[in-house]
């Protein structure tokens, strides 16, 4: 759930997730054995092609000229995952010094205090990239219902 990776050649992308799969796979079928199944494989394809994608890292866009967003996965509770999407370019803001944040938001006035995609973290009081979509917690062998 916390590889991530962006590739502008989509059959570089494919074999990736491909290679990726396999490793996990033949690691997981050791661990769990008999209880092995095809939901939990599912699960990590779909992870794998949301985690793994098409764009180019430069521009932080897709192969179709839409922002890269990469999902935070996060178990809650038992078997429930709790899916949050970011966009890249925000997420690759975050990594700026303070100065260059403030610059960055004072072009944006139309933005409410030119925090449109950032919201204050309550306990450190700093800037945060804030989510694009937020899902409910899912049991992760139905993440994909979601899209």
């Amino acid at each position: 759930m916390s590889i991530y990776g962006v590739d502008i050649m989509r059959d570089n992308v494919i074999e990736c997730r491909q290679r990726l799969y396999a490793i996990w796979n033949e690691e997981y079928t050791k661990a769990v054995k008999k209880a092995a199944n095809d939901e939990a494989r599912n699960a990590a394809r779909y992870i794998l092609q949301r985690n793994i994608l098409c764009g180019d890292a430069l521009t932080l866009l897709t192969a179709d000229a839409t922002p890269i967003i990469f999902s935070e996965w996060a178990f809650v509770v038992g078997d429930m995952v709790k899916r949050r999407d970011f966009r890249l370019d925000v997420l690759m803001n975050e990594n700026q010094d303070q100065a260059h944040y403030q610059a960055q938001i004072s072009f944006f006035p139309e933005n409410v205090n030119g925090m449109d995609n950032w919201e204050i973290d309550p306990e450190t009081k700093k800037p945060i990239p804030k989510p694009v979509r937020e899902y409910p917690p899912t049991d992760y062998r139905r993440l994909s219902q979601y899209g």
